[in-house]
């Protein structure tokens, strides 16, 4: 059968509605952007713009069954893809917003961590002239020996370790946020529940000084150790010395 014999059948059968014209370009890319958009991010993060193309396309397989390759199987299709590679362009955009704004979430945490150091750092530079500063899992430590705090066996602040309190208190309260733990504590001579007694009253004595200075007494809180909790040896007056000492904690942030 000569080629123009059978051009002439393939003719004859379409213009008789048997054989159905192979579906346009169009309508091929529309198929084809649908899929590769639908398989994407774009089925999270814009449904209802795919579900929009997905609507578009169906019309133009919908013309394309009733009316072969023709101008609105053509021109639906057409709009099938454009609202499909829009629906995608809309997700695409709306991912980098979020990207954009983890990144900036990122640095403004990274710009505060760098403060706080920053600040601790002054604080305990700052503190170390009155005390002994270091640094551990429980945050910043300042020590303060208890003879220069108290005279031996009282609890009332004494007079000339009020400048160094003063220094304290004035440094702390450039921590905005933060927490204080005034801990006391004694050496091991006398009678433990006497020495859990005076190392209580003396954290109370040095967090009722800083409350007085501007502290909130929401930030300080105190707690009484006594003899627990050694730092030396009690059986040498230099250990015992070491023991007998107020402990101020710059507590840590909450993870």
């Amino acid at each position: 059968m000569s080629n123009k014999v059978w051009q002439g059948m393939l003719m004859t059968a379409l213009a008789a509605g048997c054989v159905k014209a192979p579906p346009p370009p169009e309508l091929e890319e529309a198929r084809a952007t649908y899929k590769r958009v639908s398989a994407g991010p774009t089925a999270q993060q814009n449904p209802s713009g795919l579900a929009d193309a997905k609507v578009t396309l169906d019309q133009a397989e919908k013309n394309y069954d009733d009316n072969g390759d023709g101008y609105q199987t053509r021109d639906t299709a057409y709009v099938a893809t454009r609202k499909a590679q829009l629906a995608e362009a809309d997700a695409n955009a709306a991912l980098a917003a979020k990207e954009k704004a983890r990144l900036q979430k990122e640095l403004e945490v990274a710009q505060a961590q760098r403060q706080e150091r920053l600040r601790v750092s002054e604080a305990a530079q700052a503190l170390s002239a009155v005390g002994t500063v270091t640094e551990g899992e429980r945050g910043t430590v300042l020590m303060l020996g208890g003879n220069i705090l108290f005279a031996s066996g009282h609890y009332d602040l004494r007079e000339d370790s009020l400048s160094k309190l003063n220094v304290v208190a004035v440094t702390l309260k450039t921590m905005t946020g933060k927490t204080f733990l005034v801990e006391g504590y004694t050496d091991s001579t006398g009678k433990a529940a006497f020495n859990k007694k005076l190392s209580m009253k003396r954290a109370g004595a040095v967090r009722e000084y800083l409350i007085s200075q501007g502290l909130s007494e929401e930030q300080v809180k105190a707690v009484g150790y006594g003899e627990d909790k050694p730092v030396a040896p009690n059986d040498t007056a230099e250990g015992r010395a070491q023991n007998r000492r107020v402990e101020i904690v710059v507590q840590p942030n909450p993870s």
